[in-house]
């Protein structure tokens, strides 16, 4: 859950005998800045048994921002080079 959203909802097969179970998450711009990840499991006879956890994800860049040094010689006037390159739209959205 991000933003208020339901954003993955599933379930993960429990084997008998198995301890431990694991979901991988990738992290994508829909996440940023953080999200909540809610699980739960039904033990005998009919309990819930239910945590959450919230993940702040550490925002960073996703494009790079460069420019050229005006020439020799070039006035003020005329400006300077400027290179933006990234993912189109804000946080990566098409």
């Amino acid at each position: 859950m991000s933003k208020g959203r339901i954003l993955r909802a599933g379930r993960q097969r429990h084997e008998p005998g198995q301890s431990l179970v694991t979901v991988t998450l990738p992290v994508t711009p829909e996440l940023i800045p953080s999200f909540l990840v809610v699980a739960y499991y039904f033990v005998p006879p009919g309990e819930i048994v239910a945590d959450s956890v919230w993940v702040d994800v550490k925002d960073t860049c996703m494009g790079t921002v460069g420019g050229s040094e005006p020439g020799v010689g070039v006035s003020e006037t005329l400006g300077w080079a400027l290179e933006v390159d990234g993912v189109s739209g804000p946080r990566g959205d098409p």
